[in-house]
């Protein structure tokens, strides 16, 4: 239809530095731009060894340093809060 424009709410993206993740961050950028996004959802998987867990490493701390460095992504593609 011409002339309509969707507003999606909630809009997902992968942090994973990987090239298809790369791809998407500058979609994202300019659906939050133009006002077709109202939120972005940012998805992080990583995969945490059975043994980190018998060896009592602290796992909270882990996740938390791999989200930091992949949040710089948005920071250097200048996306960001608000």
């Amino acid at each position: 239809m011409e002339g309509v424009s969707r507003h999606v709410s909630k809009n997902p993206c992968p942090l994973d530095r990987s090239q298809l993740a790369e791809c998407a961050i500058p979609h994202v950028r300019n659906l939050l731009r133009c006002g077709l996004s109202g939120e972005v959802t940012l998805l992080n998987v990583i995969e945490i060894p059975p043994a980190y867990l018998a060896r009592g490493y602290d796992i909270t701390a882990i996740k938390a340093n791999h989200i930091f460095r992949h949040l710089t992504v948005f920071e250097e593609k200048g996306i960001g809060r608000g």
